[in-house]
């Protein structure tokens, strides 16, 4: 599950948006 977050948060850096309701 670590993996899965953070792809999440390098493709948060890219989209430069918050984190989605279900990633908070």
């Amino acid at each position: 599950m670590g993996e899965v977050v953070a792809d999440i948060r390098g493709v948060m850096d890219k989209a430069t948006k918050p984190l989605p309701p279900f990633y908070a």
